[in-house]
């Protein structure tokens, strides 16, 4: 639990930090954000693995790992789809 809400909290602080990077317009604000929130990004999807694991059967752990991360790329796809439709 700890680690997902690290995770949860270092991705919130990371999306909070655009707001001093568009407000200044500084660089570093930029990737010192994406940082903070692909950091926390990384903590999420580490500590979600034992989860997936322990939800059923101990035969198909692997199997419901893998599924799991296949989808981890199609929502980063289509987040960047709706964020860019929002944004712009």
């Amino acid at each position: 639990k700890a680690g997902i809400l690290l995770g949860l909290a270092l991705y919130a602080a990371g999306a909070l930090l655009f707001i001093p990077a568009a407000c200044t317009m500084q660089f570093m604000w930029f990737p010192a954000s994406l940082y903070v929130l692909t950091f926390g990004l990384a903590f999420l999807e580490t500590t979600a693995n034992p989860y997936i694991l322990s939800m059923g059967d101990e035969q198909t752990a692997t199997q419901r790992l893998n599924l799991a991360q296949a989808f981890n790329p199609v929502g980063s796809l289509l987040g960047m789809c709706v964020a860019s439709q929002l944004v712009l």
